[in-house]
Parts: C-alpha cells; sequence; structure tokens
C-alpha cells in the first residue's frame, strides 16, 4: 500500500517537472526501500560487553507521512533488553525512538513520548538519551528512554491505541497510530530470547 502511494506521488512529481523535488523523492523512496523490514522476532544479540548481554529488536517503522510531495517525516523504534550476565535477574529496558526527516518537515527533538493504551491507561517517559546520527543524508533525532520492568510488562500486556512523541521545548508533538499489539510484539521476542539464556 504505501508503495502505491509513494509511485503515484513520484509519477505526479515527474510530472510538474521539478528535478530538486524529483531527488528529494527518489532519495526518501531509495531509503524506505532499504530500511523496509519487519521486525516480528528479529532479535539480535550482542554479548560483546563484559558485563551484559544485549537483545534488540530489528527497529520498525510506527509513522510515515502520506504527503511525499512536501518532504517526509517518519517515526521508528525498538527495544533493547539488557541482561547482567552473572545475574540474569538483573535487567534493563531501553526503548529507542527515531524521527527522520526531509528539510521541509518540522524539527521534533524527542524529548518525551507516550505510549496511550486502548484500555485508557497512558504511560509517558522523558529522555535519558538523544543523538542526531545521519541517516541516508536526512536529519534524525534518535532518543534513548529507560523503562521499568513494571512498565514494560504493561506494554507487553495491553495493545496500544497511539504513540506520541513530543518536543516539550519547542511544544512541537506527532501522534502516530501504528499496528496496536506492535510494542507486545516486540518485548515478547526479546524476552523469548532471554528465556532462551
Amino acid at each position: 500500500m504505501l508503495l502505491i502511494k509513494i509511485n503515484k506521488t513520484l509519477i505526479k512529481i515527474i510530472k510538474m517537472k521539478k528535478i530538486f523535488h524529483i531527488l528529494i523523492i527518489l532519495t526518501t523512496y531509495l531509503t524506505i526501500l532499504t530500511n523496509m523490514s519487519f521486525g516480528q522476532c528479529n532479535v539480535t544479540k550482542d554479548d560483546t560487553d563484559p558485563d551484559n548481554i544485549t537483545f534488540s529488536n530489528q527497529a520498525e517503522r510506527l509513522f510515515i507521512n502520506e504527503d511525499l510531495e512536501n518532504g517526509f517525516k517518519t517515526v521508528y523504534a525498538n527495544g533493547h533488553l539488557i541482561v547482567n550476565k552473572i545475574d540474569k535477574t538483573k535487567v534493563k529496558f531501553i526503548f529507542n525512538v527515531s524521527y527522520i526527516k526531509s528539510m521541509y518537515q518540522p524539527n521534533i527533538v524527542l524529548r518525551k513520548i507516550t505510549f496511550n493504551f486502548a484500555n485508557g491507561q497512558i504511560l509517558s517517559y522523558i529522555a535519558e538519551q538523544n543523538d542526531n546520527p545521519k541517516i541516508n543524508g536526512t536529519i534524525a533525532e534518535r532518543c534513548f528512554f529507560r523503562i521499568n520492568l513494571t512498565d514494560m510488562k504493561t506494554i507487553q500486556s495491553y495493545p496500544i491505541s497511539s504513540f506520541a512523541i513530543i518536543d516539550t521545548r519547542k511544544g512541537e508533538s506527532l501522534t502516530t497510530k501504528p499496528y496496536s499489539g506492535i510494542f507486545q510484539e516486540q518485548i515478547q521476542c526479546l524476552v523469548s530470547k532471554q528465556n532462551d539464556l
């Protein structure tokens, strides 16, 4: 479905003969194609740290705007379960979210995220760390959030109705409505890998 929309937009822009826009859309199109993947139980294990083993989900897209002719903005997220090698009951859950955009879209530094659950419950977190990596020549903001294990179990147990990223300094925000079980699946995959230890 997304590829059909991108192709229709690309055809419209080519007809308009705006070279600059064509280059932006082609770059966006290639970026999306190379990053398209499904993270269901696509978990990597890193045990190079002498103290911890880290399990990480592949980042999954939560949002992409439909009006690509005006530039693009997209949100990706993934989780990391960090398990102590000696005491496997010592576990941390880190959630990272990336906001990637073209220059025509507003910049949102995701200082805060909010999970809105279908049952009405809300969980919010403030970023502990952020950076802005260059991803295929686009502008990106990536923030890391530490989520306590009780809240991780809540996220694992209930479907979400929406997920918001918020720049608390500028008052900018973006609310997304991804697949309701996306975070449940991500956490279940991480926990399954942890249980295999």
